[in-house]
């Protein structure tokens, strides 16, 4: 925020010029997608990105959109301190964070130790990715950082958007997003997203997925908030037959290779 103060005259002194403001600060297009915020980390809360002692990358909602990522290849591409280490499978990543793979995600702040659970990229606020050892954050599992997937939450304002847009080839998306407040008071609020996608890829791979999250918060007071969040998701990957693996030191018979052993996903 730049401010400045104009004297005219003999003592005349206008009323303070400002130059940005808060669309200048929450990670728009507008700023660069710069933030000046974090949601917090491990048990500290929500504070300063300036004032935290991490090396940290944020990306936001609206660089999410306006690359139109289909998931999170394109932002660990883009993302200094991260590697994509992985063809992702039923939406599932495993960046590499100096040298090594971070399998357990974060989400909203939350550990998660079980690594197959995500969500859609329509339903990321924001993506947070710490560089260095969060074993004491966040638990074991996450040696070379820890990635935190920030979900969207109500808005303080009416929200609707209807979204019809194209990853490539045939595929196809429609995405809703409805939020706001149900109270007049803004004690009660709501967010709504919605995802249907069809069709094939540029590189012939299909796959129809179908999303609905659902997020509730309950704010009585300025320091209290309660949220709750249920997420349904639906994925059918098209063009690719399941596989199966032989360990090591186990009976390995003796196999043709000139032929499959998988289902017909026709039949």
């Amino acid at each position: 925020i730049i401010k400045k103060k104009a004297v005219i005259g003999q003592g005349t002194v206008l009323e303070p010029i400002s130059i940005g403001g808060d669309s200048f600060r929450n990670g728009t297009a507008e700023s660069g997608y710069l933030v000046e915020d974090i949601t917090g980390v491990g048990l500290w809360g929500k504070r300063s990105l300036q004032d935290t002692p991490y090396s940290m990358t944020v990306i936001t909602s609206d660089l999410i959109e306006n690359i139109q990522a289909n998931d999170m290849v394109p932002i660990f591409k883009i993302n200094p301190i991260t590697q994509n280490n992985s063809t992702p499978s039923a939406g599932i990543h495993s960046p590499i964070i100096r040298g090594f793979n971070v399998n357990n995600p974060v989400i909203n702040g939350m550990p998660i130790a079980n690594w197959y659970s995500f969500t859609t990229m329509e339903d990321l606020e924001r993506v947070e990715t710490i560089s260095g050892a969060t074993g004491f954050l966040y638990g074991g599992g996450r040696v070379g950082g820890a990635v935190n997937y920030v979900t969207k939450k109500p808005t303080l304002e009416d929200k609707r958007s209807i979204t019809l847009g194209n990853y490539g080839g045939e595929q196809y998306y429609t995405h809703i997003d409805l939020s706001g407040q149900i109270d007049e008071k803004k004690v009660f609020g709501y967010r709504i997203n919605a995802l249907y996608q069809d069709g094939d890829s540029v590189a012939n791979v299909g796959k129809e997925q179908k999303f609905v999250s659902l997020a509730f918060d309950y704010k009585p007071t300025d320091n209290f908030t309660m949220d709750l969040n249920y997420a349904h998701r639906e994925l059918d990957r098209k063009n690719q037959k399941p596989f199966f693996n032989i360990g090591a030191n186990t009976f390995r018979p003796i196999l043709d290779i000139s032929k499959g052993y998988t289902s017909d996903l026709n039949s």
